[in-house]
């Protein structure tokens, strides 16, 4: 993990047959904090286009297996893409998307504003698919029990 105090840069290899799901935070221009890169959305005519019309730009590294080079994806994200509705959004998406908010409550909640554990329930029910092996529902049981015991009074030592 790099950091840069808020622990935000990563790095890790995925072996070949390896499934990963990572959420990203992205960081607005005026944010007060260091680019990894230089900013792409800029002062100059170019970049206040390129602004308009995308919400980010997306780079990432890759190598394929046997391979000792890595390479280089150069994504943007257009504004084109965004979704007025959030059923929408891929199944495994969502439920990413609750599992990262439920633990995001658990340290406190400082990003999810008003989004409540009832908010990561409705969302991860919405979006267990195909749940052969139950997972998806005990995630679910799991934050309704982190609900609950959000309402009892703390051990007293």
């Amino acid at each position: 993990m790099f950091s840069d105090g808020h622990e935000r840069y990563s790095t890790a290899e995925i072996g070949m047959g390896h499934t990963v799901t990572a959420n990203y935070e992205f960081v607005p221009k005026n944010a007060g904090t260091a680019p990894v890169d230089n900013l792409r959305y800029g002062h100059d005519a170019a970049s206040a286009e390129a602004e308009l019309k995308e919400y980010a730009f997306v780079k990432m590294r890759y190598k394929l297996p046997e391979s000792d080079t890595s390479r280089l994806i150069n994504v943007p994200v257009p504004v084109s893409s965004e979704v007025k509705d959030t059923a929408e959004i891929p199944e495994e998406s969502r439920f990413a998307a609750a599992v990262a908010a439920f633990g995001e409550l658990l340290r406190g909640g400082r990003y999810t504003k008003s989004f409540t554990l009832d908010d990561v329930i409705a969302l991860a029910q919405g979006a267990k698919g195909n749940d052969p092996f139950g997972y998806c529902a005990e995630f679910v049981n799991l934050v309704r029990l982190a609900k609950t015991a959000q309402a009892l009074a703390p051990l007293q030592p």
